[in-house]
């Protein structure tokens, strides 16, 4: 049995109070439209500081299992992350894991 140390493991070495963040907003807007704003992924970067060039992975769309890539930055920092959908209920609610459902490290 091995022990992960920094050198093994990236997340032993960052501090997540460096990316922690939450964003709310509020819409006076009927739930069925609003879905179909924030279930366009593509649209992402109108409503987040941070994000840029988000997209559906050809072929894919804003339904359960489908995957999506997109830049971030933030603080002078860049990033590529992989998000797959995990509900999709039109009207009413709409997520993503940011790594994958298996895997992910924000929902």
């Amino acid at each position: 049995m091995s022990i992960a140390t920094a050198e093994t493991d990236p997340f032993d070495a960052l501090d997540a109070a460096d990316s922690a963040f939450t964003r709310r907003a509020w819409a006076d807007a009927a739930p069925a439209r609003v879905y179909e704003l924030v279930s366009d992924v593509s649209a992402t970067d109108r409503w987040s500081p941070s994000a840029d060039h988000v997209a559906f992975d050809p072929g894919a769309g804003p339904w359960v299992g489908a995957w999506f890539s997109g830049r971030d930055r933030r603080n002078g920092k860049e990033w590529t992350s992989r998000s797959q959908i995990v509900q999709a209920d039109p009207g009413a609610a709409f997520g993503f894991v940011v790594g994958g459902a298996e895997n992910g490290i924000v929902r």
